[in-house]
């Protein structure tokens, strides 16, 4: 099979992310310095998500996974559009897709409202701890 994101390792996943990146912002990378200007940051990222409970990391990886290949058999099925050629095979699986994308996006969304009032809510808590014992 074809695989479009292979990434076996924190290193290379790293390294990809930062050429991506420069490329995106059109950072040279032959010196040292301009690859720590992105290194430091994915790295503190990385750092943050590490300390995520995965079940929620993994629902936004197999999310994104989806929509990359949702993005694929809709490019797929245009193209053979366009060549008058028999798009059915990729369409179908193509709307497929975009339902479970679509419902997954939804659900996100729905969990990171709850994640964000939560976040509120424990952070007044603290606050008000804080200040009752001061």
């Amino acid at each position: 099979g074809v695989i479009v994101c292979p990434i076996t390792s924190g290193d290379t996943a790293f390294r990809s992310a930062r050429l991506v990146l420069a490329d995106w912002f059109k950072i040279d990378q032959d010196k040292i310095q301009k690859r720590l200007l992105l290194c430091v940051p994915l790295l503190a990222v990385g750092a943050f998500v590490g300390h995520l409970d995965y079940a929620v990391v993994w629902r936004y990886f197999s999310w994104t996974n989806q929509t990359l290949a949702m993005i694929v058999l809709w490019t797929a099925s245009m193209y053979l559009f366009r060549e008058k050629k028999n798009y059915w095979i990729t369409a179908v699986p193509a709307t497929f897709m975009s339902a479970l994308d679509s419902r997954q996006q939804l659900h996100i969304r729905w969990e990171s409202f709850w994640l964000l009032y939560s976040w509120e809510l424990l952070s007044t808590q603290q606050r008000n701890r804080q200040k009752c014992n001061t």
